[in-house]
Parts: structure tokens; sequence; C-alpha cells
């Protein structure tokens, strides 16, 4: 509810479609607000996507046919915000720190992130570059669920120019849960499919 001059009204969530009421995503993300959700159409969409400063977003396509493929550089790069959701996409990144999804912290001068959720994604990363990489926060980041029981993602790391990522980089990420993800690294060098790292804040409930 919204209180305005003596008179209270609610706001209600809205169904933002993409390219339908919107031709593009960011141009979705921008216009939405809290509690919005984001359906993304099949097709291919050459878009680095910035999240910026929103909270309690779900964003979500139609499974592989619902492509996000950047010509390089990050898929989705989150800060300042909370509770985003991402599920039901293919992303697909190529180059060096191309992550699919990253999210910003303080080492990035970035607020920590509570709530990201990626479920039911296909991951595909052609470069030094992680499939989701969570920077250094102090505080830390909390509350992100990565898969779950019967939403897994499936995350593969190609290498590129004879260096390879890791699947996942979580950096001061607490409280959360990663599980139930397929992840496939091809011709690993000096890589992981999973690092979760105490950096510049303590983690619990992992």
């Amino acid at each position: 509810s919204v209180f305005l001059f003596g008179f209270s009204f609610d706001v209600d969530s809205a169904t933002i479609n993409v390219p339908s009421d919107y031709p593009t995503i960011q141009a979705a993300i921008d216009a939405a607000i809290d509690g919005d959700a984001i359906n993304i159409d099949a097709g291919t969409y050459a878009e680095n996507i910035a999240i910026n400063g929103k909270t309690n977003l779900l964003i979500q396509g139609i499974g592989d046919a619902t492509i996000i493929e950047p010509i390089n550089g990050i898929g989705f790069a989150i800060t300042n915000s909370n509770f985003i959701t991402i599920k039901n996409l293919k992303i697909h990144t190529t180059g060096t720190n191309a992550h699919s999804v990253w999210v910003g912290g303080s080492s990035s001068g970035n607020s920590a992130m509570s709530g990201l959720t990626v479920q039911d994604t296909t991951i595909i990363v052609d470069g030094y570059s992680s499939g989701i990489y969570g920077a250094h926060s102090n505080p830390a980041h909390s509350n992100w669920v990565i898969g779950g029981i019967g939403h897994g993602n499936t995350i593969t790391i190609n290498s590129g120019a004879g260096v390879t990522g890791d699947g996942l980089d979580l950096y001061d990420v607490s409280a959360s849960e990663v599980s139930y993800n397929d992840i496939t690294l091809n011709n690993p060098t000096a890589s992981t499919n999973v690092l979760w790292f105490s950096e510049l804040s303590n983690l619990n409930n992992l």
C-alpha cells in the first residue's frame, strides 16, 4: 500500500512481457517496479543486462528457447539489488570476465545482495569467466539459492584463449544453498566446479 495526502491505495505488481510490452529485456527491467514479473518470449537477445537498485523481481523465459547471448561481456550484472529471481533461461557468454551472472559487492563499491535465486537455467561460458560470480563483500551476501531440488541449473564452461573459468565463483556468500546443479568444465585449466570462499566476511549456514 501507498499513503499519499491522507489516502491509502494499493500498487499491484505487474507482468511485463518481452518483446510485446518492451522490445528489450533491459527496457523491461528499467521500467519494472518492486514485485514485477518479466516474462521473456523465445528468441535470442544480444544484450548485456544491468539490474541496479531493484528489489523483488522475477525474470523468466520459456527454457532454452529464450537465449541471452551478448556479443561479449557479462550476461546479467546485478548491483545494489535484492531478491532477484532468474529462471528458465539459456545464458551464453563469451570472453574474459564475461560471467553469465555477476553480482557486485563491497569490493566493487556496491552493497551486498540478499536474495539471489537462479534456477532451471542453462549457462554456457566460452572463456576465462564464471557461470555465476559473487564479488567479495563485507557484509556478506546472503539468502542465495542456486539450483535446489527439481530446479538445478546446467552449467558448461568451455576454454577460451587457453584458460577455463570456474562453474561458480562465490565470494562471501553466506546463509545460502547451492545444490542439484550439473557443472561441466571442458579442458579445465586451473579451474574448479565451485569455488566458495570467505574473503572479507565470515560464512555460516551453508
